[in-house]
């Protein structure tokens, strides 16, 4: 009841969200921050998968560069983080589900898709817990991936490589700003996967119980 009060006195609608053109002004955002440039490219890249599917992906190392210069809170966690850990490189943990957008109780099939995310094993509990702490890598449609060679162990394969491997990628190092000024180094290494039963059968070929 609270809610409909507000939202009758066009109290939970600003300028910018809340308005029926919201889903535009999201739409031009993601635009925005995706095409932004970085010493590693644009922060949305595309890779290429099996039978020619173009797929786009967030580079990681594009990824922190940007969000760094961007975000003053962020640039200090990030530096905070590479302070703590000395020259260890960062660990990283990548998650990997089938997901049916909106309701997911709804029969429908033709929503589903496979979302990938990663973290960093040593962010602090509270930030692993949160969805702020989870950074969006891709997501392909599952009757998509259905259609395309090797499937989901071949798409998994994919996401680390975007991430591992290349020219420029998290274990060869990573740039991010200083909050005094300059830029900074850090490193990361593949830490495992975080799945469900399920989610590892299918994208680690595993059999069995």
């Amino acid at each position: 009841r609270v809610l409909s009060i507000l939202n009758s006195r066009g109290q939970l609608v600003d300028n910018r969200l809340g308005g029926s053109d919201e889903g535009q002004l999201i739409l031009r955002a993601a635009r925005k921050h995706g095409d932004a440039k970085t010493p590693y490219g644009t922060v949305v890249q595309r890779i290429k998968l099996n039978d020619g599917y173009i797929l786009d992906y967030v580079h990681p190392c594009a990824y922190f560069y940007y969000l760094s210069m961007i975000c003053e809170n962020f640039c200090k966690f990030i530096n905070n983080l590479l302070d703590t850990i000395g020259t260890r490189p960062l660990r990283i943990v990548v998650y990997g589900d089938e997901m049916t957008p909106g309701n997911p109780l709804r029969p429908d099939e033709g929503r589903e898709a496979w979302q990938w995310s990663f973290s960093i094993a040593e962010f602090p509990n509270h930030v692993l817990h949160s969805h702020v702490g989870w950074i969006h890598s891709t997501t392909i449609r599952s009757s998509v991936l259905k259609t395309l060679k090797g499937g989901v162990p071949m798409l998994a394969k994919k996401v680390l490589q975007t991430m591992f491997t290349g020219h420029q990628n998290l274990a060869k190092g990573f740039m991010v700003r200083h909050p005094e000024g300059g830029m900074r180094q850090g490193r990361a290494r593949f830490k495992g996967f975080l799945a469900d039963e399920k989610g590892l059968k299918e994208f680690m070929c595993l059999k069995g119980g």
